[in-house]
């Protein structure tokens, strides 16, 4: 391992590197020991897992160093009537924000005592979004119309970066 860590400080091995040289495991420990060495902070909660990391470091996360814990709570149950899911559904919420599941849960129970959500799904899809900050409205539409304008341009810029993605449409918001 010591041979590992040295040959990152010194820059001859880069952090992402490690899975070339080392099985995923391994690449994991030293990658956590060199970032505990570089930091002067010591990370044994994060080195003590349970997910297989064969898995995740294929395609879930770059540079792994460990795992977290969130506090997960449980809201619900919620009444759905949807084409997909018709029941009553506890919903598993993960945060570190004070009241969040209580906020949710009271929504829940609102929405059961209605009759329930009635639910369909228009469009199945994930947003990955860049924002353009802009000084003031005018100059927001502004910025708008010019992106609605050059959506080729930006589709053939944004699809030059990733063979992972596919740049699908430009929807802009003022």
């Amino acid at each position: 391992m010591d041979e590992y860590i040295e040959r990152l400080r010194d820059g001859s091995l880069k952090l992402y590197a490690l899975e070339k040289e080392l099985p995923p495991e391994e690449a994991v420990r030293v990658r956590r020991a060199f970032i505990e060495g570089e930091t002067g902070t010591a990370l044994p909660a994060v080195g003590s897992f349970s997910i297989g990391i064969d898995r995740v470091v294929k395609r879930n996360i770059e540079n792994m160093i460990g795992t977290v814990q969130v506090p997960l709570g449980v809201a619900g149950p919620l009444r759905v009537k949807g084409e997909y899911a018709d029941g009553s559904y506890y919903l598993p919420l993960a945060t570190t924000e004070g009241a969040l599941v209580a906020s949710v849960n009271r929504g829940c129970s609102l929405i059961t005592r209605a009759g329930g959500a009635d639910v369909r799904i228009m469009r199945d899809g994930m947003t990955r979004a860049p924002v353009f900050a802009a000084r003031d409205v005018p100059h927001a539409r502004d910025v708008a119309a010019w992106v609605e304008s050059h959506v080729g341009e930006i589709r053939e810029a944004a699809e030059s970066t990733t063979k992972h993605g596919e740049f699908i449409e430009a929807v802009t918001y003022v």
